[in-house]
């Protein structure tokens, strides 16, 4: 799925840095890209409806942004 979605930011032009973020305590976010100057968090699930999750919500507060955040799910 990251690769699907770093392909599609090519193909539509756009450079994206992508990297990961955990703290040590196992918050995770399964990617975060770099667009210009803007972070952009996706956690991609599997199943379940798309909510926030707790690696979401503590990556916002580490970096001191509002609560936007990208979900891709795919379906149970």
């Amino acid at each position: 799925m990251i690769e699907q979605i770093l392909s599609a930011l090519r193909l539509a032009g756009e450079h994206a840095e992508p990297f990961f973020w955990r703290t040590h305590g196992g918050a995770e976010v399964d990617l975060l890209l770099r667009l210009g100057p803007r972070v952009v968090p996706i956690e991609v699930k599997l199943g379940g409806p798309p909510r926030p999750g707790r690696g979401l919500v503590e990556c916002m507060k580490d970096r001191s942004r509002s609560r936007r955040e990208a979900v891709a799910w795919l379906g149970s």
